[in-house]
Formats: structure tokens, sequence, C-alpha cells
């Protein structure tokens, strides 16, 4: 397929996130009160901050899950009062510091509160962005592809125009892996060695990370397989005496400014909450009575029931599943959108075998051949391809770490929720833009139509067994896949001179319906459900 490159990348980015702002805005504005998840807990703590000057405590009745379960039932009328739904007072404060000046400035307006979380999230838009084009600078689609993808999703997008902390951990847990890339990147390919303004930025952006989420903590492991890996390539560049010598320097400076900005915060919790429990985590679990157990619902449901719920539920809820879990879209949009993440993954899995392979051979076939265009390998140095690696294996192990942490959590409560994934954004953004532009290959697409058509006969199979075959789930998961069989075949029969046309419309697509999805997804379910 021939490289897409569009002209002025840049100001496709600012259409972008524009476009972004005005759909945030329209959520921010016309999602009635308090209907995202959380909503209230946060504001409260923002309201308590900013009025009083005290951090909040969390305190034994702040989470009554039979009074939540009154409020989400009866819509949160307005004769019904929120002041006690105070459970997210454990909360590290950057987030609310930083919200108080909006809430006082608005007289404690709920859409400008909304309006500042949904500012961070354009910064998230842009950062997936910066971290896409600084691996991938030669392929601009790619980066506003990943930028897009995280732009629109529709989950994010409510939870972004919503008031919670999850947009600025997100935002800083972007700027660090972007930096890190970047730390290696010097390491391996100048013009200089990391510096120790390097190191000190990427520790105070890590100090803040520390004092606004937990979600946001695997910015430190990230960090320190930054540094490793920039210490070992400049031991195997033989640039020891420009890196190596200053790993050392470099870890404290790292290191110890991070631990200086998160320690008041944690010395505090130790003396409020007792027992150096200095995230307020084993308090937490403490007052947060009636909430659902996993070990409840499989002594209830059994291991088969919870896993097909957990699946089920992670997926939808990761596209969208509005309000607090209760408005679900209509459900063939969900096969739909299943039917694209199987073929990205399909993608994805194709793409790293191709790589593979042409890793292990010396003399590779030539894409250029039949498309005109360079290979990827022959444009780069080997350094290039590296740092390559490096880049996705830091954006790889930040998403693993947040998958961990979902699973982990899930383990204890029974929370399902997609939108737990979201600080790994900018990696499965840019694993969505990879695998969909590797899918329209049509080796790729050969292999996409294969695994839909499969599952769409596991669709039937399950259905018939179970006596109950959901015929849209097999007719959009079959359909889907002889879509991309015909793909494939048509491809081929193209003039060149058109398939460069063909391949940017068939990329564009699917992020263009997610706009679009946003849109139908307020006006067709979320008013008409909470209104």
């Amino acid at each position: 397929m021939r490289e897409m490159s569009p002209q002025h990348p840049k100001v496709w980015l600012a259409l972008i996130v524009v476009l972004y702002l005005l759909l945030a805005t329209l959520y921010a504005v016309q999602v009635p009160a308090w209907q995202a998840p959380d909503e209230p807990a946060h504001y409260n703590y923002v309201h308590e901050l900013a009025t009083t000057g005290q951090f909040p405590i969390l305190r034994m009745g702040d989470y009554d899950q039979a009074y939540l379960d009154q409020l989400k039932a009866s819509r949160f009328p307005p004769e019904r009062s929120i002041v006690g739904v105070r459970y997210e007072a454990h909360q590290p404060p950057l987030y609310y510091l930083l919200a108080g000046p909006v809430f006082l400035a608005t007289g404690g307006e709920l859409a400008a509160l909304r309006l500042f979380s949904a500012a961070l999230g354009a910064l998230l838009v842009v950062l997936t962005y910066a971290i896409a084009v600084t691996i991938f600078p030669g392929r601009p689609y790619l980066a506003l592809g990943a930028a897009a993808f995280v732009a629109f999703l529709p989950m994010h997008l409510a939870i972004a125009a919503s008031v919670n902390n999850d947009a600025l951990a997100e935002v800083l847990l972007a700027a660090i892996l972007l930096l890190s890339i970047r730390y290696v990147k010097l390491a391996m390919l100048g013009p200089r060695a990391p510096s120790g303004w390097d190191a000190l930025i990427l520790g105070v952006l890590l100090g803040l990370a520390l004092i606004t989420k937990v979600s946001a903590y695997v910015a430190a492991p990230v960090l320190l397989a930054a540094l490793l890996i920039a210490g070992y390539e400049a031991r195997r560049q033989h640039r020891a005496a420009g890196y190596v010598s200053r790993f050392t320097f470099h870890l404290i400076l790292v290191f110890l400014p991070a631990l200086l900005i998160a320690l008041p915060w944690y010395a505090r919790n130790a003396a409020v909450y007792g027992h150096f429990d200095i995230l307020a985590r084993r308090w937490h679990d403490t007052v947060v009575v009636g909430q659902l157990r996993t070990t409840d619902l499989l002594a209830q449901s059994g291991a088969g029931a919870v896993l097909e719920r957990f699946l089920v539920w992670s997926h939808d809820s990761f596209w969208g599943v509005f309000g607090w879990m209760g408005v679900w879209m209509d459900g063939r949009l969900y096969t739909l959108l299943l039917a694209f993440s199987l073929a990205v993954l399909t993608g994805c899995i194709v793409l790293a075998a191709r790589k593979l392979r042409a890793s292990q051979t010396k003399a590779s076939p030539n894409p250029a051949l039949r498309t005109g265009v360079v290979s990827e390998t022959s444009r780069f140095t080997p350094n290039v391809s590296r740092f390559r690696v490096w880049s996705l294996t830091l954006l790889a192990l930040s998403a693993l770490l947040t998958i961990g942490i979902y699973l982990s959590y899930n383990l204890i409560f029974v929370q399902p929720q997609g939108r737990y994934l979201f600080p790994a954004l900018p990696a499965i953004g840019l694993a969505v833009a990879l695998g969909w532009q590797e899918v329209l290959r049509p080796a790729a697409a050969r292999w996409a139509g294969f695994v839909l058509i499969a599952s769409a006969a596991l669709a039937g199979v399950i259905g018939w067994l179970r006596a109950g075959v959901n015929t849209w789930s097999v007719a959009l998961l079959g359909g889907a896949g002889a879509a991309f069989v015909v793909w494939s075949l048509a491809w081929l029969r193209v003039s060149t001179r058109w398939r460069q046309r063909l391949d940017a419309a068939a990329f564009i697509l699917p992020f263009a319906l997610l706009a679009l999805l946003d849109i139908a997804a307020l006006s067709w379910f979320i008013l008409p459900q909470l209104a």
C-alpha cells in the first residue's frame, strides 16, 4: 500500500482538536447534571477545597450505596441533595487545586468545570499526535489517526466532558511518555546526549502525576525503563562518555524530585488515615461498603458467567456505555465496533509478523517493486529502527501496566468499565492507526475477512447452543468479513493512480464515523434516556 502523506498535517490536527472541543462542549452543556460516573463526588471535592481551603477527609458514611442507587434511579432530581456523596475525598489533590479557581470564578458552575476537564482532553489529543509523530516522523497519517481516535472515542469524549481527575492524569502520563521517548531518542540518535534538565523535567512531571491519581503511577516504571534503555543504548553505541557515567545522577534527578513533590501528601494521608496508608486505599476499601465484590458475584453466578460479563461489559463500555453504566447504545453498533476491533487486532498481528520476518532475513521482498515506493526498512538506519522498537516497547509497557491495574481492581470489585483503560489511550490510539493501515493491505485484509467470517460462524454456533441465535451479530460480522475480502480483491484491480486516494479515504473513514457516532450517541441514546 502506498504510503499516505497528507498536506499540512498540523492543520488537520488543529481541525481534529477544534471538532473535539465542539463535541466536548456539546456534551458538557447537554448531558444532565451528575450523569457521569462519580461526578458528584469529584464536584464536592472541588467545592470543599475551593470554599474552605482545606482538603476533604474521607469518612465512614461518605459512600452510601442505597442512597446513591436512589439518586441514579431517579436521575438526580434537583430536590435530592448530592452533598453527602463524598467518596472521592481520598483522591490526590492536583486536579482539584487546578479546578478550584474555575469553581470560584464561575460560582461553582458545573458546565464550566466540565469544560475545564474537556480542555485537558484536548491536550491529550495533541500529546498523542506528538508521541506518534516522534516515533513515525515520516508517516503523519498514523499520528493523525491516533489523535482522531483519542478525540472521537465516544466514551472518552463523554468522560472528558465531565468533572473528574482522569483527564489530568491522562495528560500527565502522556506527557511523561512523550518526553521519555524523546529522552531515549537523544541517547540513541542525538544530536546531543540527554541532559540533567531533561531528567529533572521528567522528575517534576512524575511528581505531579503522583499527586493526581493512582492510575498515573504507571509512569514510574515507564520512566525507569526509559532510563535503562537509554543507558543500554549509549553503552552499545560507545557513547558512554555522553550518558552512561551520569546514569545514577539522572536516576536521582528523576525520582528524588518526584518523591519530594509527593511526600507532603503521603505524610498527610499517613497522619489522617493511619497505618502508613499513604494512598488511603486501605481506608477507602473500608468505607466503600455495599459495592458488589467479585467473590460474591462468583458465588452467585459462577466463573463462566462472570468472565462473559467482564468481557462484554469491558468491550461495550470502552466504546460507550454512558451515564452510570446504564445508557447503552443499540446492540448492532457494538457488533460493528467489535468487527472493527477484530480487524484492527488482525492488522496489528499481521504487521508484527511481517516486521519479524523482515528482521530475520537479510533480503526480504521489496514492496517498492509493486507500489513504486521505497520500503520502510530501506529508508531508515538500524538505529532508527531500534529506536522505534524501544519507543513502542515503552508504550506497550504503559498499556500492560494499565491493563494489570484494571484486572487487579476487578479481582476485588465488579467494575468492568472500559474507561479504566483510558490512561493507555496514546498506546491504544497508535495501535489502532497501525492496525487499521495494515489491514487495508490486500494480504492483511484477507486475514481480517477470514477472522470476521469465523467469528460470525462462532457467534452462530454459540447462539444455536443457547437456543437463541442473534441474527444481527452473525450478519454484521459475516458482512464485515466479506467486505474485507472484496476490498482485498478490488484493491489489486484498481489502477496505481487511484490506489493512494482509495487508501486515504478508507483510512479516514472509521475516524470520521466515530465523530458521527459521538453526535448519534448524544442525540439517540444519552439525552432520550437521561433528560
